[in-house]
């Protein structure tokens, strides 16, 4: 296959979308990083004592995604993309209306 036939072999809306979505996931982990320390310093953990504690804040929505990122790829072969794509959706909305739901925790419902 030459170059030519190779650049048109793809669909390049397809490639885009996959590509922010990538770029966009790997930006927002990469803040959580970075921000690792201001939001232990809202949640009041001792720098010392907490530290194992901000390594699991970072690790939690990567570890989490990679998970997910599994167990929605054998839906989407098994259900279709559409119906999972939904079910994505539908669980999103459910845990970020119920997740926290202590009126201390800053978020949810009250």
């Amino acid at each position: 296959m030459d170059l030519r036939q190779f650049r048109r072999a793809g669909h390049l809306p397809t490639l885009l979308c996959a590509f922010l979505y990538f770029d966009v996931s790997f930006m927002v982990w990469v803040l959580v990083g970075a921000l690792a320390n201001s939001i232990a310093l809202d949640l009041h953990l001792d720098p010392v004592k907490d530290a194992g504690l901000k390594g699991f804040l970072v690790a939690v929505p990567l570890l989490g995604g990679s998970v997910l990122r599994l167990v929605l790829g054998v839906m989407t072969d098994r259900l279709g993309a559409k119906t999972t794509g939904v079910a994505r959706l539908a669980l999103g909305g459910v845990v970020q209306r119920d997740y926290p739901s202590r009126p201390d925790a800053g978020g949810g419902r009250r």
